[in-house]
Formats: C-alpha cells, sequence, structure tokens
C-alpha cells in the first residue's frame, strides 16, 4: 500500500517515521556512538527538529514554550535530565519551599533540586566563576514571572550564551502549583531564536521514549515551531538529527525535493523512487535527469563522518608531535642547566685554589725593617729599665739618712743630646726622616705635614716660621706698604 504523499504545509508521517527509526537504529549499530548509549541500548541524546529558513527570524531571545505529549527535559527515574532549579520571589521561598518539599515525601516533582530566593541569588552569586558554577549545576532553571525582568542583571551573559535563561512560571496560585511546574517541565519543549536562519529544538531522548512517541512529538512540535518563526513560507528544509549525527531531511519547500526524500526512505510509490534516482517522467519518453541538490546533499551527509574521522587522526597526530617536540626541548633545556651547573662550580673551585694559592705565597714571618724597629724599641726599653734600677738604691740611701733630696740638676746640652738620640733611636724611623711616602692619608703627625712636595706624595717635617726683625724695620719705615 502506498502512503499519501505530504501536503506542500506538512509533514508527512511516514517519512519522518522511517526517518526517526533510521536514525536511531543506525546510531544504536555504531561502534563510534557506544558512550553516547544508555543501558537500553538506545542512544541518550536528545532527538533534535532543525528547521532551515530564508530569513533570519525576528523575536526575544528568551525561551518559548512548546507543547509536548510525551516527556522531553525530564523522565522517570533521578537522571542529570531532570535537574531543575526554581526562582522564586524572597516572600514566596518559605512556603514554596515546604510545598516542594511535601510533594518529594509523596515521590512527586522530583525534578525539582532547589529552590532559590532571588536576595540569595545576588548575594551568593555575585562574580562569574560562581554564575558558572550554578550554570553547571542544573540544567535547567524556572523562575517566578514576577521577577524575570529582574534576572538578567543577577544571572549575566553566560545563561544566554548556553541557553539556559529562566523559563517563566506563575505562582499566585498555590492548588496549581503543581500542575504548573510539571507542565513547565515534563509537557514542554522550549524554542531559542538564534541570530542565524537555521532553528533547532528538543524532542525527546531515544532512551526515554520510543520510536511512537518520537515521532508524536516531532508531529506536534513542527507546527508550532514553524508558526513562531514567520510560517511555512519562511521554511525552506526540515530534518531530524541525534547528537553529532548528520541531517537527515524530512521536509522539503518544492515538491520534486520532497519525493526525492520519500524515495531515499523507501516510502511514496514510484514517483518517489523515480525521483530518487534522479529520472523525470515527460511527455512522449523518458529522459535522465541531473543529479538534484538534495541527493548531493545526502551523499555529503554520508561522508562528513569519515572526513570528521579523518580530522580527529590528524588532530591526534599532531597533537603527538607536538608533544614529542615539547619533550625534546625539555631535555635540551635540562642539559643545559646541568653544564651551567658545572661550569660554575668549576670557576668556584678555581677561585679557591687561587686564594690558597696567595695565602702559601705570602711570608709567615714579618719583614726586616719591621723585625729591626722593634729590636731597636726593645734595646731603648731595656736602657732605660737600667737607668732606673740603677737610680733607685741611691734615692733610697739618701732617704734613710735623712738628707733632703737635691733639686735635680739642669740638663747639660750634653746631656740633652744623648737623650735625645736615645729617644730617637725608640721613635720609628718614619717618625724622624724629613720624609715617608705616603699613597694616602693615615692621620695627623705631631710636627709633619701631608703633601706632596719634591719627593712625591706623603708626610714632609714642618720647619717653623723664623721671624726677620730687618724686615720689620722695613715695614715699619715704608709705613706698612712695603715700599
Amino acid at each position: 500500500m502506498t502512503a499519501a504523499p505530504a501536503t506542500p504545509h506538512s509533514l508527512s508521517t511516514p517519512l519522518v517515521s522511517k526517518a526517526l527509526a533510521s536514525l536511531v537504529a543506525s546510531l544504536s549499530a555504531s561502534e563510534d556512538s557506544s558512550d553516547l548509549l544508555a543501558s537500553s541500548g538506545r542512544p541518550s541524546s536528545h532527538v533534535c527538529l532543525t528547521l532551515s529558513l530564508s530569513k533570519v527570524p525576528s523575536g526575544s531571545p528568551k525561551p518559548s514554550r512548546v507543547e509536548v505529549p510525551n516527556p522531553v527535559l525530564s523522565e522517570e527515574g533521578d537522571t542529570p535530565d531532570s535537574e531543575v532549579c526554581l526562582i522564586v520571589k524572597d516572600e514566596s521561598k518559605p512556603w514554596v519551599s515546604e510545598y516542594v518539599d511535601d510533594a518529594h515525601a509523596a515521590g512527586k516533582l522530583p525534578f525539582i533540586r532547589r529552590v532559590l530566593s532571588l536576595s540569595k541569588l545576588r548575594k551568593d552569586f555575585s562574580t562569574f566563576a560562581q554564575r558558572r558554577e550554578l550554570l553547571a549545576g542544573y540544567t535547567h532553571f524556572l523562575a517566578d514571572d514576577r521577577i524575570l525582568p529582574m534576572l538578567s542583571k543577577a544571572l549575566g551573559k553566560s545563561f544566554y550564551a548556553a541557553k539556559k535563561l529562566p523559563v517563566p512560571v506563575k505562582l499566585t496560585r498555590t492548588e496549581k502549583l503543581r500542575d504548573t511546574l510539571e507542565r513547565a517541565v515534563e509537557r514542554s519543549t522550549y524554542l531559542y531564536l538564534s541570530s542565524g536562519t537555521s532553528v533547532s529544538i528538543k524532542v525527546g531522548r531515544p532512551s526515554a521514549l520510543s520510536d511512537a512517541q518520537l515521532l508524536a512529538n516531532v508531529l506536534a512540535v513542527a507546527p508550532q515551531v514553524v508558526a513562531k518563526v514567520g510560517g511555512w513560507a519562511k521554511v525552506s528544509q526540515v530534518g531530524i538529527m541525534c547528537g553529532q549525527s548528520v541531517n537527515v531531511p524530512v521536509y522539503a519547500r518544492t515538491t520534486k525535493e520532497l519525493r526525492e526524500m520519500e524515495g531515499l526512505m523507501g516510502v511514496g510509490g514510484k514517483e518517489a523512487a523515480a525521483a530518487a534516482k534522479g529520472e523525470e517522467e515527460e511527455v512522449g519518453g523518458k529522459r535522465k535527469g541531473e543529479e538534484s541538490a538534495v541527493k548531493k546533499a545526502m551523499k555529503k551527509a554520508k561522508s562528513a563522518k569519515a572526513k570528521a574521522k579523518e580530522e580527529k587522526e590528524e588532530a591526534e597526530a599532531e597533537r603527538e608531535k607536538d608533544e614529542a617536540m615539547k619533550k625534546a626541548a625539555r631535555e635540551i633545556a635540562e642539559e643545559m642547566v646541568a653544564k651551567e651547573d658545572e661550569i660554575a662550580e668549576e670557576i668556584k673551585k678555581e677561585k679557591k685554589s687561587r686564594k690558597e694559592l696567595r695565602k702559601e705565597k705570602q711570608p709567615s714571618e714579618r719583614p726586616a725593617a719591621k723585625k729591626k724597629k722593634r729590636e731597636e724599641q726593645e734595646e731603648v726599653a731595656e736602657e732605660v729599665a737600667e737607668e732606673e734600677e740603677e737610680e733607685a738604691p741611691k734615692k733610697k740611701k739618701k732617704q734613710v739618712a735623712g738628707k733632703p733630696e737635691k733639686s735635680p740638676k739642669a740638663k747639660t746640652p750634653k746631656a740633652a743630646e744623648k737623650k735625645e738620640k736615645k729617644v730617637e733611636a725608640g721613635v720609628p724611623k718614619a717618625l724622624t726622616a724629613p720624609f715617608t711616602a705616603a699613597k694616602k692619608f693615615s692621620g695627623a703627625r705631631k710636627g709633619y705635614k701631608f703633601c706632596t712636595g719634591p719627593s712625591g706624595v706623603g708626610y714632609y717635617k714642618d720647619t717653623p716660621f723664623k721671624f726677620d726683625p730687618a724686615f720689620a724695620q722695613m715695614l715699619k719705615a715704608t709705613g706698612g706698604s712695603g715700599r
């Protein structure tokens, strides 16, 4: 029995059913998609309905609700897709939290994981890092429609980029709160209009829904989405995809392309089969037509997977090459550091050996000049000590006899000269010579001045100024003018 073709403004039920079955079976049997399969053996990624438009749709970037007969955002059991955060007004937080706790105790509303007040949202999630953490913690967000205008600033641009803007719900009627939340999560999916000509919307997961339930969702979602983007006149093509699979077309604007799609899927009768082969019937005979654009797109989609695999292998080879180069660079750097350490150690040892060599070359005894001066000083000290010992008994005898001690006699010039010679013998030669060489000033010396003279830089013996009486008489006679 041949299925009736679809009208230009609706989807063909047999074509959509065949496309869904083929897509799910292909992903389930593919070895590369084993990580996407659930325990049931069916893909766990969402099936999405995609629309190619002739013009960019106009509308708000906020989520638009689309009703579905089977749950899309949640399913039975504790799954990551059923984690929802509900944002409410501060005064509504107590009774909403109590209501949700009672529903959890009764086994209802399992997808509501947290009730968050507006003030706590602003206080605890004020930084970008905290907002990103909140965004990653839940799959969907619901919000009281009364505070929706205030959430744009509180949430930031990350929620816009991830298409996780809160869905508005009415919480004013307590008796209908459960139905409102279940309708927003279990019986709805949401459309986000992009800035391009391609629109996508989730219709369910093969791991949670059967092929018949997925088909019912697609047929229910398609007319609602078309109405929101401006009607069938703006729709060029409709397709179905799951995860990273190819986009399988199920609708085209022209009848010819639609027949080709049906022929490729094995539905639609002889006309569809002929169109799939690129043949057209004309009056007076048949002729072989050119390969249509739809058929080319299908072939191109089939090769996309192979190209993706090749690109992945090339990227892996490039990554391994980069790792090898980095490893070689690290080894070279380590070798250079080791060589530098060795050179530094050798330089340190060489400096140490030079220092020890200098110490060995230095004389262990004092120079002869210093030794001679010391001996002279010691001799003078011994002579003075002997004289004092000789005079001490004489003074003692005079004191015992009771005779007054005579005043010391004035020293004769010979005695003074002799004593001066003795003193000069005990003084270093540097302090008695008329000139002592010195590279820098080392302190004041009595009777000497430090200057630069005929013998060079050093200490010169200072001669006192002698006053000339004849010169004074001359100054007096001339009136002090010197003339």
